[in-house]
């Protein structure tokens, strides 16, 4: 009987624990795909082209369930606009 109480005392604990980090891991690191207006898109690029050193002059829309996500620069940049599930 003080063996499965003490395995109780251990195990409880341990599991609640496993939890409250996998809810936590849950909510900060799972994301899912933003839209963005062509307008937006647009900006990101100019903004990237001036920030990093890059002189490439097109870019493409990344798609994604017919929204627009993102962009690819010529130079093989890519920017997807990501946020929390929450």
């Amino acid at each position: 009987m003080l063996e499965a109480m003490t395995l109780y005392t251990l195990l409880l604990p341990s599991v609640w624990i496993f939890l409250a980090a996998y809810a936590l891991w849950y909510f900060t690191s799972a994301k899912r795909y933003a839209p963005l207006t062509n307008g937006e898109v647009r900006a990101l690029w100019e903004i990237h082209g001036r920030k990093a050193p890059c002189k490439a002059r097109h870019w493409q829309k990344i798609v994604r369930k017919n929204k627009i996500v993102g962009f690819k620069c010529g130079c093989g940049y890519e920017h997807a606009q990501r946020r929390p599930v929450v």
